[in-house]
Parts: structure tokens; C-alpha cells; sequence
């Protein structure tokens, strides 16, 4: 709904042998790319009344490397997905008042490790997120966050690093679709059982349509390209957020010269927490 996602990068280009693996030559140590160290900051109170904040942003760090501007994207990048919620918290609040129920609503972010990468190339990451409200409603949502480490321009979206994004947004559809519905994503069985969704030989759904804006909460993370789909949005609800990694192989083909940059500067986290 209310996601933003940065990216930049400044690297080499990987050698094929790289790529027949379906890992990036940065995370065998091929390019010049330094890892950096993650901390997790703790989020500010919302100042909403029967609401609360609970989680963290991402701050990274190097003895050899100035990162001030990476770490004032993150954190505007976070804080102002906390303005969001606590602007609709507010709203809802004014408009139930007394009628609400004793119990906090709450906004959760939760940063996990395996969606995480950060170098002096790029720092990049796919957050969960969960906005509950006191009525009881609750959305399982994404942030994403993707920045190059010495500039701090932002990528408009997934589709900027191919070449050919309307063919390679498809690959992206398909493999989301199989992986959703047969594959590893956790969802699969919720969606088969819920849904009684299978795949079928032709193109996928009209819910896993390849456009720039279903695919916009994405990572490049040390394991491919990390895609997130908020709740409800290729499922029930009951199936909750779904994930998704495509490895760097499949994708290779469509990579721009921006791709490719990006991903050779990928790199594991130091430390994380």
C-alpha cells in the first residue's frame, strides 16, 4: 500500500561461471565490495492513543566507510511508513472514539536477516510489516528499502534494472505464481486448500499480473531476488503475506547494466542486530 523502495549500485559486472551457479560473483568474492555491519534502531512511539509501535529500522556501519546519507534514506524510509499508519490510526480513532475496545492496535516491523543485504555497493531489504487495529483487524504488509551505498539514488522500482522490463516482470509473475501456489513459499498449501488454485499451462492469474506495482516490495538479497506480496493480494487473507526468492540465474537474461551492477555488490551483512 504505502511502500518505498531505494536502490543504487557501483560495481563490476560477474563472470558467467557466476551466474551458472545461480550466485552473484560478489557472494564468492569476486568484486570489490565490502560487507557492512547492520544494527537494528528501535522505532519512535506512534503519540496515537490505543495504538503502539513495536519493531526497528535498519542502520548500517564500516570503520573505512562514511554511510551518513544510506542511513538518513533508511530511517526517512521507515519513519515514513510509521507516519502512514499512525495517520490512519489517528483517523480511525477520531472516528470510533468510545466505540474502540480496550485493547492497543499495533505497528510491527520486523527485519530478518535472510532479507537483508548490505555492502559499500548497495544495502537492500524486504521487511515485514504488520498493522493491527484495535477492532481487530490485521494486515500482514511489506516494506522495501534498496540503496547504493555511495550515492543514495533511488531505483524506480523493479522494473528499472532490466532491459526489456515488460518480458522480464513476466518471468518474475510466473515464477511467483508457481512458487505461490506449488512451490516453497509457505503459502502454497494455504492457497491450494483456501483457494483451490492450481497452475494451469497458460500465462498466470489476473492477481499475478506483471506490472511494476505488484512486484514493487523486492530485495536483492545474498540468496536472489527477494519478492514480497502484501496479504489478500494473490490470496484469502487467511494465507497471510507471501515471499518469494528468485534465483539471480533465472533473471540473469534481463539484467540492464544497473542490474548487474546492483547484484555483483551484493553482500551478507557483517553482523545483524
Amino acid at each position: 500500500m504505502r511502500r518505498m523502495t531505494i536502490a543504487l549500485g557501483l560495481t563490476i559486472w560477474m563472470a558467467f561461471p557466476a551466474w551458472m551457479s545461480g550466485v552473484p560473483v560478489a557472494l564468492a568474492g569476486g568484486a570489490a565490495s565490502q560487507a557492512l555491519e547492520v544494527e537494528e534502531v528501535a522505532l519512535p512511539p506512534l503519540g496515537v492513543p490505543h495504538y503502539e509501535s513495536s519493531g526497528t529500522y535498519l542502520r548500517v556501519s564500516s570503520p573505512s566507510i562514511s554511510l551518513r546519507v544510506v542511513n538518513k534514506v533508511l530511517q526517512s524510509s521507515a519513519l515514513a511508513d510509521e507516519k502512514d499508519y499512525a495517520a490512519l490510526a489517528l483517523r480511525y480513532e477520531r472516528q470510533l472514539g468510545k466505540a474502540l475496545p480496550v485493547e492497543f492496535g499495533r505497528y510491527l516491523v520486523m527485519p530478518q536477516k535472510g532479507l537483508v543485504s548490505a555492502s559499500s555497493v548497495v544495502v537492500s531489504a524486504l521487511i515485514p510489516v504488520e498493522e493491527a487495529y484495535p477492532a481487530g483487524v490485521v494486515d500482514e504488509l511489506w516494506q522495501s528499502q534498496t540503496v547504493e551505498s555511495a550515492s543514495g539514488r533511488a531505483v524506480a522500482g523493479l522494473q528499472a534494472l532490466f532491459s526489456n522490463p515488460k518480458r522480464a516482470l513476466s518471468v518474475v509473475a510466473d515464477r511467483v505464481y508457481r512458487e505461490v501456489v506449488t512451490g516453497k513459499s509457505g503459502t502454497d498449501l494455504c492457497v491450494q486448500q483456501v483457494e483451490g488454485h492450481h497452475v494451469t499451462r497458460g500465462p498466470p492469474p489476473e492477481a499475478f499480473a506483471p506490472t511494476a506495482a505488484d512486484y514493487r516490495y523486492f530485495a536483492l538479497t545474498p540468496s536472489g531476488v527477494a519478492i514480497g506480496i502484501p496479504q489478500g493480494a494473490v490470496a484469502s487473507d487467511a494465507c497471510g503475506r507471501v515471499e518469494v526468492t528468485i534465483p539471480y540465474l533465472t533473471l540473469q537474461p534481463y539484467f540492464n547494466s544497473l542490474g548487474r551492477l546492483l547484484v555483483s555488490g551484493v553482500r551478507r551483512p557483517v553482523t545483524f542486530g
